[in-house]
């Protein structure tokens, strides 16, 4: 007999997300002009329409996020700040990435007034840049 550990059914592991599929984000970052509404028909065509999963999930799924550069976090923070505006179905609420990116620049120090002043100007979610008061 052997034992081992129930899992409810339903339930999946969690996958942490991959930097492959963060490098597509950063990549399509590249063309976005972050001061414009974002055009849907651009983002489509990057094919990245059909990964809204990542603005739901929290912190531990994002330990990607420590193998990037300053300036990478920066045009994700920017990307993900204006998905969360321009794209409905694209709301991350209290676990968008963007909270946990400006967690990891200030965790290495960072100098990001800048950047926590330009999300706040072109944000619609009352979490961001710091996340959840409580």
């Amino acid at each position: 007999m052997s034992v081992g550990t129930w899992e409810p059914p339903g339930q999946k592991k969690r996958t942490n997300i991959k930097l492959s599929l963060i490098r597509r984000f950063l990549s399509f970052a590249e063309s976005v002009d972050f001061e414009h509404k974002l055009d849907y028909t651009d983002f489509r065509s990057a094919g990245l329409e059909k990964e809204s999963w990542v603005m739901s999930k929290e912190k531990e799924y994002w330990t990607e996020l420590v193998s990037l550069e300053l300036g990478e976090l920066e045009s994700l923070a920017r990307l993900f700040t204006i998905l969360e505006r321009d794209l409905s179905g694209w709301e991350g609420g209290k676990f968008c990435p963007v909270i946990y990116i400006v967690k990891e620049l200030r965790k290495r120090d960072e100098s990001i007034s800048e950047l926590k002043r330009w999300i706040k100007i072109h944000s619609t979610n009352r979490y961001l840049p710091y996340g959840s008061a409580i």
